[in-house]
């Protein structure tokens, strides 16, 4: 598919609201579910209202920017699916991007029928959800020992807090990680309130949030020749500079955001093979680190009750056990197997 010369923009209310939506729009509503990315970007989530195909942490809605203006304002649409608007320097608001394909023939044909009955495809790359708890804690390593590969790619946000409405965009980059063959970022918690991601962890601001690099998912709606985002992917950006919105969205900051950088961003990274240098100097980090944390090559191996207490017996080191009176307990000495019974453990009260 071909990512050169396009135009991102966002739905408008005339697509959403009236006689005049959208097929797409009358088939799904207007309610979107919000990915982790763009909550830790400091887009409001609705633990309420859940898109109706998924009631995961996955499927919460959030409100989200249309590119019409009202009274003054910007037009939105709010985590229930009815119509709003905020003003026109907010930075809480979700961003659903929408890409006409007039200008793109090959839509992929290999996209799936989903229950709206509409094609969905999958279109670039880009960060969305939290790894879980276990690989957060793995790449965490990694990353402090350094046995993480950059693949030289980078996601760019807005650096402001959520709430400064005043201040302009200040790009800040988010570098990608290649582990194990898949791709990730880590992120800084930039939301006000502490929200439980998709992985089932709360985070707070301040806190780093390993999300990993997924394909993007997309409406197709052939009679209007839309490409329509799923979700929504991102928040933090102001949608425009003015207190006042008359629905010049060409010159909003997020009509900038979308066009000069995640249309950049979600051309997806190559991930090169690893040369034999990388793979020397990676296994060399992690035999540094091994020998940092166990100097003395112990090892740290699961052991059984009767291998506790021969090693106990043997060193002449006193045991406290616990347990039910009168087990046995088979232990070897010296290569002999001995029976002792009748060992008295400490019986519960």
């Amino acid at each position: 598919m071909n990512f050169d010369s396009k135009e991102f923009t966002l739905l408008d209310e005339k697509q959403v609201f009236g006689s005049n939506k959208i097929d797409l729009i009358k088939a799904i509503g207007g309610m979107c579910a919000i990915t982790d990315f763009a909550i830790l970007l400091g887009a409001y989530v609705d633990d309420e209202y859940y898109v109706d195909y998924d009631v995961s942490l996955k499927g919460r809605t959030g409100w989200y920017y249309l590119s019409s203006p009202s009274d003054k304002n910007v037009c939105t649409i709010l985590e229930d699916g009815y119509s709003h608007r905020c003003v026109a320097r907010s930075r809480t608001g979700g961003i659903r991007p929408v890409l006409p394909f007039s200008n793109i023939p090959n839509i992929s044909p290999n996209g799936v029928r989903g229950r709206s009955g509409f094609l969905e495809i999958e279109y670039g790359e880009y960060p969305q959800y939290a790894v879980s708890t276990s690989m957060e804690f793995e790449l965490e390593q990694a990353y402090r020992f350094g046995t993480i590969r950059k693949t030289g790619r980078t996601y760019t946000t807005d650096s402001r807090e959520w709430a400064e409405y005043s201040s302009p965009f200040k790009a800040i980059e988010h570098e990608e990680y290649e582990y194990d063959g898949r791709k990730y970022i880590r992120a800084y918690y930039r939301s006000g309130e502490t929200h439980t991601l998709s992985n089932g962890k709360q985070y707070e601001e301040g806190d780093y949030v390993w999300i990993k690099v997924s394909p993007l998912k997309w409406y197709v709606d052939n009679d209007k020749k839309l490409m329509v985002s799923k979700n929504l992917i991102a928040s933090g950006i102001r949608f425009c500079d003015n207190y006042s919105y008359y629905g010049d969205f060409e010159k909003t900051e997020m009509y900038k955001f979308l066009n000069t950088y995640f249309a950049k961003d979600i051309v997806p990274s190559v991930i090169h093979q690893i040369t034999p240098e990388e793979k020397k100097g990676f296994e060399e980090k992690q035999k540094e680190e091994e020998k940092r944390r166990n100097p003395y090559k112990l090892k740290f191996e699961e052991v059984s009750e009767e291998e506790i207490i021969k090693g106990a017996i043997e060193s002449g080191v006193a045991v406290f056990l616990h347990g039910p009176v009168n087990d046995t307990i088979r232990m070897y000495k010296n290569g002999n197997k001995r029976m002792y019974k009748n060992v008295h453990r400490n019986k519960p009260k």
